[in-house]
């Protein structure tokens, strides 16, 4: 974790989703609990982005759930 500003939360080793959340321990050591609400609220804010974005033309060539799998394509 990297921690100025801005909080950034780096990979993590292992998680354990939870009735009200994901609780999941980053390579730092440290160990991070989100809320579901929280982590709703994110995902549909950033699909909101997304799609009026894709409407404007700047993201016309992707879908949702490719641009969603291109954080996980290897570096």
């Amino acid at each position: 974790m990297k921690i100025g500003k801005v909080v950034e939360l780096e990979h993590y080793t292992s998680c354990s989703p939870e009735q009200d959340g994901i609780t999941f321990n980053e390579v730092s050591g440290a160990r991070i609990h989100i809320p579901a609400k929280l982590l709703i609220s994110l995902y549909e804010a950033l699909k909101w982005d997304f799609e009026k974005k894709q409407k404007s033309g700047l993201l016309s060539h992707l879908t949702w759930d490719t641009y969603c799998e291109s954080f996980f394509d290897k570096d």
